[in-house]
């Protein structure tokens, strides 16, 4: 019952936005179009602002009531899964932090930047340096976190590999449908012998 309350409020939600855009258009029919839209220009700016900020403190507020329904305050089952944790908290954390900084950017700039009477805008075609650095700089983040986790994940075989007496030689096979398997190999006489025949 609660999701049918919730379901229809966000779909009354939706139908006042629509009748209040409506309601707009013909009222900027009887003021003029560019008074109306100037204004339209300027509530858009702060309606950006607003759903900057309340959109921030959902992400928070959803943080809040739905951490203990995830598997994070859990726990890890293994020593393994440690690692795969911290891995994880790692790659949430700078993509987080990056993700929170550019939104904060995204949303001031199309504030900041709206169009005012007497300011031009200006044409910035090409900029060899800006591109150098935003493509550069996630590069570098991305592979770092790929190669921390590669490492991980090799140690974590060999370990096993270890753990079950097996030889340290972990033969790799890619196979079908972009799945990767893994089997130790065994160097014994025996088991050469197996796979020759």
């Amino acid at each position: 019952m609660k999701e049918l309350f919730l379901l229809a409020i966000v779909i009354m939600v939706f139908v006042v936005i629509f009748q209040i855009a409506k309601a707009s258009e013909y009222v900027s029919v009887l003021k003029g179009e560019e008074k109306t839209r100037k204004q339209n220009n300027k509530i858009n700016g702060f309606l950006l602002i607003a759903f900057l900020i309340f959109g921030l403190i959902g992400v928070y507020v959803c943080n809040e009531w739905f951490f203990h329904k995830t598997l994070f305050p859990q726990g890890s089952a293994s020593v393994e899964g440690e690692k795969i944790d911290f891995m994880l908290y790692l790659t949430i954390g700078v993509t987080g932090f990056i993700f929170i900084i550019t939104q904060i950017l995204l949303f001031w700039f199309a504030f900041k930047y709206q169009e005012k009477e007497g300011k031009k805008a200006f044409f910035f075609p090409h900029n060899t340096k800006l591109e150098l650095l935003w493509t550069t700089v996630p590069a570098i983040f991305l592979t770092i976190l790929v190669v921390f986790g590669l490492i991980n994940w090799r140690l974590q075989l060999l370990q096993s590999t270890i753990r079950r007496g097996r030889p340290q030689s972990v033969t790799h096979f890619r196979t079908a449908g972009a799945r990767q398997g893994y089997r130790a190999c065994d160097r014994s006489a025996a088991g050469n012998r197996g796979a020759a025949s």
